[in-house]
């Protein structure tokens, strides 16, 4: 008879070993209530834990099999984990940021979750069915509110639907791109009659009480189930009666029935392991907001697009002051941060006032200097234009300060409206206000020949360092804002900007006729001394409309064809008479037209060819039609105009005066005596 030796683990004191000799085989890790039989005689030692293999040991008898007698005074060995099958999804938002209101257009879907489902038709209302792990041991946190989601098996995609989410993983509705509940809506019961003729089936497409689409033959006479946002027929007219039914909690939309095929039978297969679903990856942001960023506008991928810094990408921040230097008058800009204003506020140098963003909240659009404030972690938000849409802002700023450290402290406001808190200071040499500060102390008194405040029950005392500019360890701007306004019944053009000074500041500068021209400090060049820069316009695509009236804008006529070829326009004019393209159009101008009644101006394309040859009957302008924002052409006889570059081709600006705003980011002294600029007179 064979012997086997183990090495036995005490399960009540597990520092006590012991080694025992069994008749059979054992299994490593399995707990047995045993009795050993020493040259003494018989003890029952409760429980003991095979630990491994052993030389030799004395007899021993298996009493009780923990696994299926509960033997007592052990504890209880730890199962298996269990197979779970999971599927994953992905949504817009991750928990606790989805929309506060119902979402009317399905959004990209970039952040992974787990289901027990597979598809929206196994979703039922009231249930729950998501979570943020693959084995399914985590709820997802919904906070009552709405995500874009996707059935895609985790891989970013745009949604297919829209779910109301409740905590614990519950799903509270379903909804359609279009923002129709496919949950709680009401179901028609129709009764299909015949007027038509022939008399026979009418072919169907509807939304039945489940939430899913249903096409098919419905015989006349047959009743249907419709919810009540969509019902289309085809064929013959028909005459339908209705019932209002309830139909509040529908059941799970059963897929297509499909004819089973026998399978051979195989004797007691195993099971075929399930693939293991991938763990979401963290986004990470591959750009961080600095205290100070330049904004550009730039088409990437044939989309314009904001660009900070230089760099486009996901941008990330900690909290701290970030200012977005020179946001373009065209492209105001806005964060959608609707109910996270504790956590992101913005506020600007020049409002366009305000309208509803593309989440269906009401935000406030600036341009110029725009400074964002972040105080603590407000997830993931988008940015969007004015007038453009989102502009690569869709869900592409993120709190992460780990990759993006604090620059500064949070900056959090006092209560009451923070635009009106700033400190105003009185020069008794001037005997007059002179200027405003952006901090805010709690009491400040003079003393000694110093000038000491109180913030945050802190003591701070003025003007004893070389940083400038920051104040309760935040950095500020200094900016002084002025107006040129000799001769103000003239007209004028302003062409030139010269600081008298030993730095270079960025400008903004309006007039009651042009707004949103601005010089970025790097465009200014030393000379003699001063900083020099032209005051130049940057203009936008497609123009807006106060750019038609300048004389970078150019009338052709009216076209006698346009012939269309894949990417590329050619748009001919007459040659008899000569209709003069003149020849101030350039190639890399943008073409617009209008159709009758020409009150309404189109963007075209981009000029890439003009063809002036009479002789071989050729007058045409040649367009590249496919860049963004780009109209095509209905008729062949539309009016046909250019605009030039108007960086290029900018002249200055023009009007009665010009309102001027410098700004300096530097924390060291920088003196400035005078602001200048070259004029002339307008002749129109």
């Amino acid at each position: 008879m064979a012997t086997y030796y183990y090495r036995m683990q005490n399960c009540i004191q597990p520092d006590v070993y012991a080694n025992a000799a069994f008749t059979s085989q054992q299994t490593i890790g399995q707990v047995y209530e045993m009795a050993l039989v020493p040259p003494s005689g018989i003890i029952v030692d409760f429980c003991w834990k095979v630990d491994g293999t052993a030389n030799d040991g004395i007899s021993a008898v298996i009493i009780n099999d923990y696994g299926l007698n509960n033997c007592s005074g052990c504890i209880s060995p730890t199962p298996p984990p269990t197979s779970v099958t999971s599927y994953g999804w992905v949504f817009h938002q991750v928990q606790g940021n989805g929309s506060n209101s119902p979402l009317t257009s399905c959004l990209n879907c970039p952040y992974t979750v787990y289901s027990n489902v597979q598809y929206y038709n196994d979703l039922t209302c009231g249930q729950a069915h998501f979570y943020l792990d693959a084995n399914l041991t985590t709820p997802f946190t919904g906070s009552n509110q709405y995500y874009s989601a996707s059935p895609s098996g985790g891989t970013p995609a745009e949604g297919t639907g829209s779910l109301l989410m409740a905590n614990g993983g519950v799903v509270t509705d379903i909804f359609d791109c279009d923002g129709n509940s496919n949950c709680n809506a009401n179901c028609y019961i129709f009764t299909i009659t015949n007027t038509g003729n022939p008399l026979d089936d009418d072919s169907f497409t509807y939304i039945n009480c489940g939430g899913g689409t249903t096409s098919g033959s419905v015989p006349y006479g047959d009743q249907i189930e419709v919810c009540a946002k969509s019902f289309t027929h085809q064929g013959v007219s028909l005459t339908v009666t209705n019932t209002l039914t309830n139909c509040n909690t529908p059941a799970p939309i059963a897929p297509p029935t499909t004819i089973p095929v026998p399978a051979p039978v195989a004797p007691s297969p195993s099971p075929v392991p399930t693939a293991p679903v991938p763990a979401p990856v963290a986004l990470i942001p591959q750009y961080c907001l600095g205290s100070t960023n330049a904004v550009t506008i730039e088409n990437l991928g044939g989309i314009n697009k904001y660009v900070f810094g230089g760099n486009y990408g996901l941008y990330g921040s900690g909290t701290g002051t970030f200012v977005l230097q020179n946001v373009p008058s065209s492209h105001p800009i806005a964060f959608q941060n609707f109910n996270k204003t504790s956590l992101i506020s913005y506020t600007g140098q020049y409002s366009v006032g305000t309208k509803t963003g593309l989440d269906g909240n009401l935000y406030e659009y600036f341009y110029g200097d725009v400074t964002v404030t972040a105080t603590g972690n407000y997830g993931t938000i988008s940015y969007e234009c004015y007038n453009h849409g989102y502009m690569g802002g869709q869900n592409n700023l993120m709190f992460d300060n780990v990759t993006c450290p604090n620059i500064n402290p949070p900056v959090i406001p006092p209560q009451g409206d923070p635009t009106l808190l700033y400190t105003l200071t009185f020069s008794n040499k001037s005997q007059g206000w002179t200027s405003f500060y952006s901090y805010h102390p709690d009491y400040m008194i003079g003393m000694n020949n110093y000038f000491y405040s109180m913030k945050g029950g802190n003591l701070y005392r003025h003007n004893t360092n070389d940083l400038r500019n920051n104040y309760y360890d935040v950095q500020y701007n200094s900016q002084i804002k002025s107006v040129f306004n000799a001769q103000p019944l003239e007209n004028k053009i302003f062409k030139t900007i010269n600081l008298e000074s030993d730095a270079a500041w960025s400008t903004s500068l309006d007039s009651d006729i042009q707004t949103g021209n601005t010089i970025d400090s790097t465009w200014f060049e030393k000379k003699e001394g001063a900083w020099f820069a032209y005051i130049r316009s940057t203009g936008s695509e497609p123009a807006d409309a106060k750019e038609y009236p300048l004389r970078s804008t150019n009338g052709i006529g009216r076209s006698t064809s346009v012939v269309v070829n894949g990417t590329e326009t050619t748009i001919n004019f007459s040659t008899d008479p000569i209709i003069e393209i003149g020849s101030d159009i350039s190639v890399g101008d943008i073409l617009y037209f209008a159709l009758p009644p020409y009150s309404t101006i189109q963007m075209a394309g981009q000029v890439t060819a003009i063809n002036r040859d009479t002789i071989a009957g050729l007058n045409n302008v040649v367009i590249n039609n496919s860049i963004t924002g780009a109209v095509a052409i209905s008729i062949q006889d539309a009016y046909i105009a250019y605009i030039k570059n108007q960086q290029a081709e900018s002249y200055g600006l023009l009007g009665h005066y010009c309102i001027f705003t410098i700004t300096n980011s530097d924390s060291t002294a920088t003196e400035l005596f005078a602001v200048e600029s070259e004029v002339m007179k307008s002749y129109p």
